[in-house]
């Protein structure tokens, strides 16, 4: 009974974790689009200034997006292995 308990909140865990790197690359997307673009007009930075300040956002959101769909598959994995 227990295993079933604890393989389902992996698999909660899982979906968690998953929704979580989904839903930064979508706000982040949002933010650029809606936000950071229309903040450049005001103060028309250069061009290493714009590239600086979309790869500090990017690289950033890319790396929790990796790591959040990482773990949940790890979560996944372990529901998996708990099982058989």
């Amino acid at each position: 009974m227990l295993l079933f308990l604890g393989v389902l909140f992996a698999i909660g865990a899982a979906g968690f974790f998953i929704a979580v790197g989904v839903f930064s690359v979508v706000g982040a997307a949002d933010t650029t689009q809606k936000q950071l673009k229309p903040g450049f007009l005001p103060d028309n930075p250069g061009g290493l200034e714009r590239v600086l300040t979309f790869v500090s956002i990017w690289v950033s959101i890319i790396l929790v997006t990796v790591l959040s769909v990482w773990a949940g598959i790890e979560f996944l994995f372990m529901a998996i292995r708990a099982l058989s």
